[in-house]
């Protein structure tokens, strides 16, 4: 596995944990204990990948990037639904506060596949790595209400599929809020012309810091393209930045793991 895909894997770790505090109230958490604890996942995660990730270890990083893409911060990060068959491409960097540096970016797409008659619904996440040895492709099920996987297929670089398997209570989604119109307006910092990859955008800039104001929390709103959200960011009083920025975005996503 190439390195560049290990380094991501502390980005990922990081959201997960910042994915279970209750940042509706602005409580989030960014920290160092946090960030201590981000970086004790990423080393494992990425000692395990140099030997290839499997096992518990894929779990550990499967559901660690669900909570980047789905509900890092503690929401629902889809302002608007998607509709099947869109995918989104997003740039995930952090620079460390500590070392004054960027770390090198992490690519994935993530795409809405298809919806059950019974409202469940098929996701898939992407991993992208130098090689195509390094991609990691993740789809999965989840409850029509968002609060479980019910079933999560993956292959990692050319690996048969493989399905994960959970024990109980290890499918639950932490329940995220949503951003609704009267908690935008009361957090909106104005709005800003953004350029990211391919896309140039009008975004309304929302804009909240934690309880003991160490920690700041941006979300860009942009109607025009899939989940209605272009770049969220987190950063902390010691200069660490966390930023996850959408690229491109296109239609005709579809199973790759023969999921439905």
């Amino acid at each position: 596995m190439s390195r560049r895909l290990c380094r991501g894997s502390r980005i990922l770790a990081l959201l997960a944990v910042l994915a279970t505090a209750p940042t509706f109230q602005g409580c989030f958490i960014l920290d160092a204990a946090v960030d201590q604890a981000a970086a004790e996942t990423g080393n494992a995660i990425a000692a395990s990948m140099t030997a290839s990730i499997r096992g518990p270890m894929l779990k550990g990083y499967a559901l660690g990037l669900f909570a980047a893409y789905f509900w890092a911060g503690g929401f629902w990060l889809a302002q608007q639904p998607y509709q099947p068959g869109e995918w989104t491409m997003w740039q995930h960097t952090v620079v460390d506060g500590g070392e004054n540096r960027a770390q090198q970016p992490l690519k994935v797409e993530k795409a809405f596949l298809h919806r059950n008659a019974d409202g469940s619904e098929w996701w898939r996440i992407k991993a992208f790595g130098e090689n195509a040895e390094d991609i990691i492709v993740l789809e999965a099920l989840f409850s029509a209400d968002h609060t479980q996987i019910v079933r999560l297929l993956a292959r990692v670089g050319q690996d048969p599929v493989s399905q994960v398997e959970f024990a109980e209570g290890e499918n639950a989604i932490p329940s995220p809020n949503t951003m609704t119109d009267e908690w935008i307006n009361s957090h909106l910092a104005g709005e800003v012309q953004l350029a990211t990859g391919t896309l140039q955008v009008s975004a309304r800039h929302i804009r909240f810091t934690s309880a003991d104001g160490s920690s700041e929390a941006n979300f860009y709103l942009a109607p025009g393209v899939p989940g209605g959200l272009v770049k969220y960011e987190f950063t902390s009083s010691d200069g660490s930045r966390y930023t996850v920025a959408m690229i491109g975005h296109g239609n005709g996503a579809a199973t790759e793991l023969g999921a439905y």
